[in-house]
């Protein structure tokens, strides 16, 4: 190989490696989309928080989307053309009568989680695209003039240095006439009839139920914790406070007196609304059986 042919072939390969780099700098010094556009790698993340316990979308509108539970919505049905992702994260962020907030979500989260529900529904057609097509851009506008101004959005509520100090936790206590129990003793060993692991009720009961009434319907006195209080000997030290979930009778348990503390109680749950009579009843019968003492030779 000639001279001058190595020294084009070494001329040709400077030029790929500076290309190359130049490359490289380019990619380096892109800019991240705003928080709120639709990426890719957004929709898949507002897919993983939708299926997350923290989040909690799936208890209420299903690992289908279709809800159901307590009259949740469909996800994946029709909505009006001029909603738009920024309705889904006004809802998640600041709550509504039916929906929690999410405020322990970043931004980032949030717009990934409404991006995501956004994406679950019908898309309009006909006139209605239009209509659709103008809410966005409208949307577009208004989010970049507020992300101008600051890296969260408040929506419109006082910017946290200006809000006024939240009351402490006792107080809260005392005004909502909470009653609530410091930790107590763990209740005493349940001893299990093996065999009513088969029934109908066992599998509704450990989903729904034995989280806060204990595996057994045994009850747990610290079921729901709410946080921290001065403790009553005094000094900086600080003690949980709990809401305990009660025990559901056994010997007597009917579909009427289990399912009574959701509907009239202190914790009127929306999704155990859905739950048919039938369901409360094999719930009822699976502690009826589980504390039963099996038949010698069982």
């Amino acid at each position: 190989m000639s001279s001058h042919h190595l020294q084009r072939t070494a001329q040709h390969a400077a030029r790929m490696l500076v290309a190359v780099a130049l490359l490289g700098l380019g990619a380096c010094g892109q800019e991240e989309p705003p928080v709120y556009e639709a990426t890719a790698e957004r929709l898949y993340l507002g897919s993983v928080l939708y299926n997350t316990t923290e989040a909690g979308c799936k208890n209420c509108h299903g690992l289908d989307f279709k809800g159901g539970q307590g009259g949740t919505p469909d996800l994946t049905g029709n909505i009006p053309a001029e909603r738009t992702p920024m309705d889904y994260f006004q809802t998640i962020t600041a709550g509504s009568d039916n929906h929690p907030a999410l405020q322990n979500f970043t931004d980032r989260g949030r717009w990934a989680l409404a991006n995501f529900l956004f994406s679950l529904a019908t898309p309009p057609s006909g006139p209605d695209a239009m209509t659709r097509s103008r809410a966005l851009s409208q949307m577009q506008e208004k989010l970049r003039e507020e992300y101008s101004r600051s890296r969260r959005w408040i929506l419109g509520f006082n910017a946290p240095g200006e809000r006024p100090a939240s009351p402490d936790l006792g107080t809260l206590i005392t005004r909502t006439g909470t009653t609530l129990a410091r930790p107590a003793a763990a209740p005493a060993n349940v001893t299990e009839n093996v065999a009513a692991r088969a029934l109908p009720g066992a599998s509704i009961f450990a989903t729904n139920c034995a989280g806060c009434h204990g595996r057994f319907g045994q009850g747990n006195p610290e079921a729901i914790r709410f946080g921290l209080i001065n403790c009553e000997s005094g000094g900086p030290r600080l003690c949980g406070v709990y809401a305990g979930a009660p025990a559901l009778s056994a010997t007597d348990a009917n579909g009427a007196s289990v399912s009574v503390g959701h509907s009239e109680g202190g914790l009127n749950l929306s999704q155990y609304e859905s739950f048919t009579d039938e369901e409360w009843e094999l719930i009822a019968g699976y502690l009826r059986a589980s504390r039963q003492t099996p038949e010698a030779g069982n």
